[in-house]
């Protein structure tokens, strides 16, 4: 299925039901963030009805994102970098540490 454009909530929900669920084996769990176009109830609906279940995340926080801190330290680091060498590209080595 080719989307010209932006997602949309018709388009979210006829993918779900044409293309997921229906290759889907029963039963699935179907993991969502909370983007606008997920509508829980209808999608938990189109799910149900394919025996699938379906699992909400809870709002996005960078409170409790630990990369989303490992980027502000890495753009203020950059900020920083760009001012001595005046358009030159600095080379910074990024450590992500392995999940806990």
């Amino acid at each position: 299925m080719m989307v010209s454009g932006s997602i949309t909530a018709i388009v979210f929900k006829t993918w779900l039901r044409e293309q997921r669920c229906s290759v889907l084996l029963p039963p699935a769990l179907l993991i969502l963030d909370n983007a606008r176009f997920h509508q829980p109830e209808v999608v938990i609906k189109i799910a149900a009805a394919a025996d699938h279940q379906v699992l909400v995340l809870p709002p996005y926080s960078p409170n409790f994102n630990k990369i989303a801190h490992n980027f502000a330290a890495l753009k203020r680091i950059l900020g920083y970098a760009k001012a001595p060498f005046s358009g030159a590209t600095p080379k910074i080595q990024i450590f992500v540490p392995p999940p806990y």
